[in-house]
């Protein structure tokens, strides 16, 4: 699994370890993935934002295509960490917005994902709160979201269909199922059904349901080695594309006429 991270230059290396390490540790504990990480510095104190049809803040689609541009299949996830005071879509920067807009909301967002939404990546908006904790949890929130996507995209794996068969041996969540089936987005990683929390609404617990993702851990490993070969092989179409240029090239330098003399 690899990750690429755009980092709010006011985030200390010490700040984002801190999250970084207890995320890796975990994902690597259920599902025998280690996710590797590149990390990169931007300034995040003024970016470019746009307004959802709820009129919450979120990036605009033209900072997402800039962060995403060229990546392709070398890395699995892009993440955009901002600093907490620098955040346009909760706290005093998202107030003052609302406030010029005339908009009046009174909520936001500390996080949004986006699954395929730029070359074939997911990308994750996230709030880097003061609190390591906080910071943790949106973005575990916000990796967690992409995973059915991911299955789904480069395996065909449907993960809701083995949650269900999974947690249907319980006659509570059985009944749950009837009633409402199994989304992954709405019952793991928003809590709705009765056998999962919310992910980061409590403070006091860290990375919840993280221990069900051995359920799905098999999928997940297919799906980013599924991603490894399509990064191979794209590696290899553009060396060929390389090589081909250049045989062009020097075709092009050993039949080159700069306008033909008298003959």
């Amino acid at each position: 699994m690899k990750c690429l991270v755009y980092k709010d230059s006011s985030i200390s290396d010490k700040r984002l370890q801190a999250v970084l390490t207890p995320f890796t540790n975990n994902i690597k504990k259920y599902t025998d993935i280690t996710p590797a990480f590149t990390v990169e510095q931007r300034f995040f104190n003024n970016y470019a934002y746009v307004f959802d049809n709820d009129y919450d803040v979120r990036p605009a689609p033209s900072l997402i295509a800039e962060l995403t541009r060229g990546i392709g299949y070398t890395h699995d996830h892009v993440f955009m960490f901002v600093d907490e005071p620098n955040w346009l879509s909760a706290g005093e920067k998202f107030d003052a917005i609302q406030k010029k807009t005339g908009h009046n909301k009174k909520k936001g967002i500390w996080g949004t994902n986006y699954s395929y939404a730029g070359n074939s990546t997911h990308f994750h908006y996230c709030r880097f709160d003061t609190e390591s904790v906080k910071a943790l949890e949106t973005m575990y929130h916000e990796w967690s979201h992409s995973l059915d996507s991911l299955c789904s995209t480069e395996v065909a794996i449907n993960i809701n269909s083995l949650m269900e068969s999974y947690l249907d041996r319980e006659p509570l969540y059985r009944a749950y199922h009837n009633a409402n089936g199994f989304r992954w987005d709405r019952d793991f990683v928003h809590g709705a059904h009765p056998a999962f929390a919310y992910i980061g609404r409590d403070p006091k617990r860290v990375m919840e349901n993280v221990e069900t993702l051995s359920v799905i851990a098999e999928p997940l490993q297919k799906a980013y080695a599924q991603r490894r070969k399509l990064e191979s092989m794209t590696r290899k179409v553009s060396m060929l594309e390389t090589i081909i240029k250049l045989q062009r090239k020097v075709r092009e330098l050993l039949n080159r006429k700069n306008g033909v003399g008298r003959v």
